[in-house]
């Protein structure tokens, strides 16, 4: 029996809930050369229960079942196994439209030389089930192949759209070749550490505006409403190595480049401190000052604060108590704010604009 074209991996972890609409949308593909790889990462739940039976079910889906250790880790155990010429990474609450893999693969035949395929998605709400389109990102064509590296990255970027690992289509023998796994140090952010570590091997990319991929944006029990330890040091890092991306690929000599690495950057710091109010993270008041001074105290922020334009409230209030340097002050507000957040939505939904 010849390899599969495409091995599609789905980490697997407590996703009974909306496991099989996942496994599903995948088993139904136009085009039917793949095979489904279901890592479940020590689920307590019914998970791995579904697994094997979509496995006794259809010959290409294959099931690991392994000690819980992680997303990064899991995924790892896919590749490990993987022999399709290419790699598509599926989230198990997520889905793809059924020509997912034909249109990425389409963008692919006739071109060899293109090394990675980006795509649009949709963002599926779970509170009333709606969905919409993503941001487009800033191409004149509905599909863009290019060499320029620099600017394919830069277009990715400003959507987000490159950090993400499963709106992408990679090459498995650039992943073997150059020993290129998620590292478990990042409890979040691994999407784009991998995402950095292949994009230093691709030649051509592609990028194209047709929302392929179902991102499903649970607010409640995801891992994004979790307290992460060490959050700032993740953040740090991964930005550190985005900066090296960037200049590796001659962009830290241009403004605009910069602008938009300078703008990322005091996202991702600022992501830190929704992080100190999550509602398990059991920090003392003092703790929180402490970590908030740290944010503060951040170099990328002294050097970058200064150009930024925040485009709504919340991120106003983040440059202004900045500028305050008040940790105590800062805690307090967030403080306010995140009640607000976790008792009354729709004021604070109006507060984000």
């Amino acid at each position: 029996m010849s390899s599969p074209k495409v091995s599609v991996i789905v980490p697997v972890y407590n996703a009974e809930e909306r496991l099989k609409t996942c496994i599903e949308s995948i088993l139904v593909q136009t085009n039917d050369d793949f095979e489904l790889i279901l890592v479940n990462d020590g689920s307590t739940d019914n998970s791995l229960a579904v697994c094997k039976e979509y496995a006794s079910k259809d010959a290409r889906v294959r099931v690991i079942d392994k000690e819980n250790s992680g997303a990064g880790e899991t995924r790892n155990a896919g590749l490990d196994v993987a022999t399709g010429e290419y790699i598509i990474f599926v989230d198990a609450d997520d889905t793809i439209v059924p020509e997912m893999l034909d249109e990425l693969l389409g963008l692919i035949k006739g071109n060899d030389d293109i090394d990675m395929v980006c795509c649009n998605h949709y963002i599926e709400f779970a509170s009333d089930g709606s969905r919409i389109n993503n941001e487009r990102m800033a191409i004149e064509e509905e599909v863009w192949i290019t060499s320029d590296r620099s600017r394919a990255l830069y277009v990715m970027e400003q959507t987000r759209s490159f950090c993400y690992l499963w709106n992408k289509i990679f090459i498995r023998s650039i992943i073997e070749k150059n020993n290129i796994r998620f590292e478990k140090q990042f409890i979040t952010g691994q999407d784009l550490d991998f995402v950095i570590k292949y994009y230093y091997y691709v030649k051509n990319v592609a990028v194209t505006n047709r929302p392929l991929y179902n991102y499903y944006k649970d607010g409640v029990g995801s891992l994004c409403s979790r307290y992460k330890k060490g959050l700032y040091s993740i953040v740090t890092e991964l930005s550190r190595r985005r900066y090296e991306l960037f200049c590796s690929l001659g962009m830290d000599g241009d403004e605009e480049y910069m602008e938009l690495y300078a703008k990322t950057h005091i996202e991702y710091v600022h992501s830190c401190i929704p992080n100190m109010f999550r509602k398990n993270s059991n920090l003392s008041k003092k703790e929180k000052i402490e970590q908030m001074k740290v944010v503060f105290k951040d170099e990328g922020l002294s050097r970058y604060m200064e150009g930024y334009s925040p485009q709504d409230k919340l991120q106003k209030i983040f440059k202004r108590l900045y500028q305050m340097r008040s940790p105590k002050l800062a805690v307090a507000t967030y403080s306010t704010l995140f009640f607000i957040r976790n008792n009354m939505d729709g004021v604070y939904s109006k507060l984000r604009k």
